[in-house]
């Protein structure tokens, strides 16, 4: 008996570039690509069009690497690793959108990238489409491709992305290797967290906050094996710590919440029946108690009232703080990409380290041709005058020059930066606590500078300090006696992407 060939798509799900997981593509194909038949392409990007007519434009197709459109379709197994890897880079992308005042045209959710596999009769150009749900579905045919009912129906709530999503194909592919190898636990355990992650990140209003809470904080004992809240925070204290110790010089970073500078000290007490027990937690941890106790609202007293965790009084500052539900999937995100490995956590990172040492490598080998040539040029001239050291200069301190400094205006710091202790400066900037303080670079020193020498010595020995509308500015020393006590250099708001 002849089968109609398949068809596969993403048919809400625009991407910027190709995607291949194992033997398959996910994308746009070049004109080469084979396809089954004639007939079969036109009635397949015939029903491409149909979503076309909806709104949902440039969905991602799927074939064979080495077949194209063949008409075959993976084994189960392979088709939800697809499923799931495209599902988890699609909405890791949101990270880099979140900040757009537009991002609410941009953000992808469950739906956007649900997988589509369609059989079609190539003679009559029929199919049948299935409607309704999981629990009561309603399956017709008939339907001529073309036809106003002859499509596939979209999830409940899917919403058109408004321009393409980037995906990583560094993560879909250690995603995707990780789910067809079943037969280790691990990877079974991500499999069952990415089903509740997916879940959580659905569009639907019948799904509630309390149930997304809930499927997130089941995700996260999901990947640790561990039920108990504290040693499911225990768990992924260690996680970061381990994977992220052979790169901590890296760190913090934009692209990771968990932070080796967080803190660990933090004095607590949890309910042992009806008796108080000491304990102490890091900033992850306090985090994720706050998350285990909006569950258990939610399951014990069937209310939710916590929705946000508010940063601790000894750590104001704290990246954790926030919407539970926002901080709760990105976390679940990065606990998987850290059980992948350091490689899929540290991407992004890894590689701007590696291109910064070679545009270091890059600027010495200038400079020391520059230094070479001078001197050639010099020893033409029979000139005895000593040679500059760029890179030499640009690190002396300015005390040790004799000059004094001046800020942006033109006025002398000299009086005042550098001699100030820990009360001087909190009093300066009227603030009861260093860890409230926010550090950053000085502002570019002002044109009265004559050369780039001159503003590379001042720029790189200044500092500001910030804290509500105060701000002063500071020297190494003030610098370090501020971050010692709990000041911080905050993050950017955006980073570079894995690839």
């Amino acid at each position: 008996m002849h089968s109609n060939p398949f068809f596969s798509f993403f048919p809400a799900l625009p991407i910027s570039k190709t995607l291949q997981l194992g033997d398959w593509c996910i994308g746009y194909p070049a004109t080469d690509v084979a396809w089954h038949s004639t007939r079969f392409k036109e009635l397949a990007l015939t029903h491409m069009n149909t979503f076309e007519k909806q709104g949902f434009k440039q969905g991602a197709l799927m074939w064979h690497r080495t077949h194209g459109f063949d008409g075959s379709m993976p084994d189960e197994r392979t088709w939800a690793a697809i499923r799931a890897s495209v599902c988890f880079v699609a909405i890791d992308a949101n990270d880099h959108v979140r900040n757009d005042p537009n991002a609410v045209h941009f953000l992808s959710t469950s739906e956007n990238a649900e997988l589509f596999t369609q059989p079609i009769d190539e003679q009559k150009a029929y199919i049948s489409v299935r409607t309704g749900g999981l629990l009561r579905s309603v399956l017709s045919g008939g339907w001529r491709i073309g036809e106003e009912g002859a499509k596939s129906h979209l999830p409940d709530a899917v919403v058109a992305i408004g321009r393409p999503v980037i995906p990583s194909q560094h993560h879909a592919t250690a995603l995707f290797n990780a789910l067809v190898d079943d037969q280790n636990a691990t990877n079974r355990r991500i499999a069952v967290a990415l089903e509740w992650h997916r879940l959580a990140l659905s569009n639907p209003r019948v799904v509630s906050l309390s149930q997304r809470l809930i499927a997130l904080k089941t995700g996260f004992e999901a990947l640790s094996d561990k039920s108990a809240t504290h040693e499911c925070g225990a768990f992924l204290r260690r996680l970061f710590e381990d994977v992220t110790r052979p790169h901590v010089g890296l760190l913090p970073w934009s692209g990771l919440l968990w932070s080796p500078t967080e803190r660990t000290d933090l004095e607590r007490r949890w309910m042992k029946g009806k008796v108080p027990q000491p304990v102490v937690r890091s900033e992850l941890e306090d985090w994720f108690a706050t998350l285990g106790a909006a569950r258990n609202e939610i399951i014990h007293d069937g209310v939710l009232r916590t929705v946000e965790y508010v940063p601790p009084k000894e750590r104001p500052l704290s990246r954790y703080g926030g919407h539970l539900f926002w901080t709760a999937e990105r976390l679940l995100r990065e606990t998987i990409k850290a059980l992948l490995g350091a490689d899929v956590l540290l991407c992004a990172r890894l590689h701007e380290a590696e291109a910064q040492k070679e545009l270091g490598a890059l600027l010495r080998a200038q400079i020391d041709a520059t230094g070479q040539a001078a001197d050639s040029a010099q020893d033409a001239a029979s000139n005895e005058r000593e040679p500059v050291d760029i890179e030499t200069r640009a690190h002396t301190d300015p005390d040790e020059s004799g000059e004094d400094l001046v800020d942006e205006h033109g006025d002398h710091l000299g009086e005042v930066v550098g001699s100030r202790d820990l009360a001087g400066l909190l009093a300066a900037l009227e603030c009861d606590a260093a860890n409230k303080v926010r550090l950053a670079a000085a502002t570019q020193p002002s044109a009265k500078f004559e050369g780039t020498i001159a503003s590379v010595r001042v720029a790189r020995r200044l500092w500001a300090a910030s804290h509500s509308k105060r701000s002063i500015t500071i020297d190494r020393r003030e610098r370090d006696l501020l971050q010692a006590a709990g000041a911080e250099f905050p993050l950017h708001r955006y980073w570079s992407r894995c690839d």
